[in-house]
């Protein structure tokens, strides 16, 4: 008791120093009739000082006092029977069925669990480089699309000029200056295209970054799934074998709470959790002249499906004229106009559009850019570029015919 004070007094001296040059009302004689009670109260404003601040102190160390037990339960009190009789269960848990206890908590003896458990914590590591570098591809094909927007306009405005001196009737100073605009923006497209080559590379680079952080970030998932369902294996039989069942009892009566394997329902909890964000499909090909040429069914807009070739070269959705119309793909009377090259180095004007909806398989992709090929191109056949796949992490199996997509949902916790 008299350590408890002298604590006491170090712990709130500054309160003591405070409280000892407290004086009553001026008043003699108020201050003698109250000498009692002001003790009183001076007592009881300190009694009332300790409580405030004892509680002020477990707000500020928070776990430390009322946080505690929520934060670690306390252990039931057993006897020195109860212990030894759980001792017993243990030994014969793990002697006879390779599981260990933990309080009120069931694991397999091994490395199994804590093998799950450390591919489970690695995810987050994943996760973050994958939106890292997944951020770097969107930013990289707005950039893309920044530049062909830049040429785009440029070729709308060259077709004006062009027009305008071949309507004639200008003066020379006005000729002059049309021709001298028609020379800046050929030399700022010539530019533009000159830096495409390297521009293209750098996208190449960034993009099979990007899908090897996504196949990463699916194949931990992938190796996380096949050690929980090997885990999930051995905790089926345990649970179907009836000795097992009676030392779990047991071991729940003697520690007076339920003992389970809530670790193991944790890790298949967050790892279901994972697997909603990684969805894939995959869709047949068809090539009936035996080429290495694929087609696939494509729905456009959510009503109407085409045939397209699958074509991983070509920058975009191509549709012939005769094949929009059917669609009922509309072209606005204000598309820019942009030069497609062929594979044999030919060059066919078309017109840039977009598409709201774009369904291969399972997977949709919304306002999706496209062109539509002028009268020239009536002959051609509709692809399917990579305007579409380059929003998946995609793989094409020659032997198979087939066409797989795989899409990576990280943020599958906000909806």
């Amino acid at each position: 008791m008299h350590a408890t004070h002298a604590t006491m007094q170090r712990i709130f001296s500054p309160s003591t120093i405070a409280f000892s040059r407290f004086r009553p009302l001026d008043s003699p004689n108020v201050a003698r009739n109250h000498k009692g009670s002001s003790r009183l109260v001076f007592v009881a404003i300190r009694i009332g000082l300790v409580v405030s601040s004892v509680m002020v102190g477990c707000v500020g160390l928070g776990s430390t006092c009322l946080g505690q037990r929520a934060a670690n339960p306390i252990k039931p009190t057993l006897s020195d029977e109860d212990k030894q009789a759980l001792a017993d269960l243990d030994a014969k848990l793990k002697k006879d069925f390779g599981v260990l206890r933990n309080n009120a908590e069931l694991k397999l003896d091994g490395k199994d669990e804590s093998d799950l458990k450390a591919i489970l914590a690695g995810q987050e590591k994943l996760k973050k480089d994958l939106k890292k570098k997944e951020e770097l591809f969107k930013d990289k094909l707005v950039k893309e699309k920044d530049r062909q927007q830049m040429v785009n306009d440029i070729l709308n405005e060259t077709k004006r000029l062009n027009l305008q001196l071949a309507q004639g009737g200008l003066t020379v100073q006005q000729n002059n200056s049309l021709v001298a605009q028609a020379s800046v923006l050929d030399a700022q497209k010539e530019q533009i295209e000159n830096s495409q080559k390297q521009f293209d590379e750098e996208l190449k680079k960034i993009r099979l970054a990007f899908r090897k952080a996504e196949e990463k970030y699916r194949g931990n998932i992938l190796d996380a799934r096949k050690k929980a369902d090997a885990i999930e294996v051995r905790w089926t039989k345990l649970e179907g074998d009836k000795a097992f069942k009676k030392l779990v009892k047991e071991a729940s009566d003697s520690w007076g709470k339920a003992v389970e394997q809530s670790p193991f329902n944790m890790m298949k909890s967050k790892l279901k959790g994972l697997e909603k964000g990684v969805l894939s499909d995959v869709i047949p090909l068809r090539n009936d002249d035996g080429s290495k040429v694929f087609s696939l069914s494509v729905t456009i807009s959510g009503e109407q499906t085409v045939e397209m070739m699958l074509d991983t070269g070509a920058s975009m959705i191509s549709l012939p004229a005769s094949t929009a119309k059917e669609l009922g793909v509309e072209v606005p009377p204000n598309a820019p106009d942009v030069v497609l090259k062929l594979a044999n180095n030919t060059t066919i004007m078309a017109k840039l559009i977009t598409i709201p909806l774009v369904r291969v398989g399972s997977f949709e992709v919304e306002n999706v850019q496209a062109v539509v090929l002028n009268t020239s191109g009536q002959d051609a056949v509709a692809l399917l570029g990579m305007s579409f796949l380059e929003n998946f992490n995609y793989k094409v199996d020659n032997d198979e015919k087939t066409l797989t997509l795989l899409k990576v949902d990280i943020e599958t916790k906000k909806r």
